[in-house]
């Protein structure tokens, strides 16, 4: 079920005020007991250098191979096209569940149209977290870097419940969340289509992923200028956001 906050439009001007620059003290910013890394990952255990820049589009379960990065190209193919290109046989994974290095697709974004939606066959849930919900534990395919790691969904869903308000900064638009003292800042970086490898909704909405899997779908955060949502129905072979939290 959503719950959305309809809220006024507001510019990073008009939050100057309550705004705090936390990022040259603080890495994070700390929501309901959550400490929320304050920039979007540029690629594998990099941060981007700006809360507001967008950085890269992970694939679920996926470690950072360059796939990630806005501009990759796409496998099977690099022509926009509906395609089918899941990668599926033991000797095209190594021993972390990941593509060897000598398959055509390492390295690019896969595209997959058809059940069960995902990069990769057999599907494994745990490639990001080999614990639980409620006791989530890193594996080396998480794409955060040292003491950091890709919230759960709890995690991410108690930020879609929190009150937050659609605004700019420094031009960018995306969510503000607020503690009282300081803001998280979550940029609007748009998808990238699991079927065809084509950018989305740059600017308009962000979805950022989690590293649990219900049911079997990825429950991400996802939002835009009515509100947020915490919902399933998105599949792994989508490109989100990552957004880290403090292990």
């Amino acid at each position: 079920m959503r719950k959305i906050f309809y809220l006024l439009t507001i510019s990073a001007l008009l939050m100057t005020g309550c705004k705090k620059d936390n990022t040259s003290k603080n890495d994070w910013v700390e929501i309901k007991g959550v400490k929320w890394a304050t920039r979007n990952l540029a690629a594998h255990g990099k941060f981007v250098e700006k809360p507001e820049d967008y950085g890269a589009l992970f694939q679920w379960g996926r470690k950072g191979d360059g796939h990630e990065q806005r501009t990759s190209p796409s496998y099977p193919t690099n022509d926009g096209s509906i395609e089918n290109g899941m990668v599926s046989g033991l000797q095209n994974f190594d021993t972390h569940g990941q593509i060897v290095n000598t398959h055509d697709a390492y390295g690019k974004f896969i595209k997959q149209r058809g059940e069960p939606f995902d990069w990769r066959s057999p599907q494994i849930d745990a490639l990001w977290n080999s614990g639980s919900e409620k006791r989530p534990v890193k594996t080396t395919n998480d794409p955060c870097p040292a003491g950091w790691r890709v919230p759960t969904s709890t995690e991410f869903g108690s930020l879609s419940f929190s009150e937050s308000y659609w605004g700019t900064l420094n031009g960018v638009a995306g969510r503000f969340w607020s503690n009282g003292e300081e803001n998280l800042f979550l940029p609007a970086a748009g998808d990238r289509a699991f079927s065809t490898g084509v950018l989305y909704e740059v600017g308009t909405a962000g979805s950022y992923r989690v590293s649990t899997i219900n049911d079997p779908w990825t429950y991400p955060l996802r939002f835009d200028s009515c509100g947020t949502y915490s919902y399933g129905g998105l599949n792994r072979a989508d490109g989100f956001s990552v957004r880290c939290v403090v292990e």
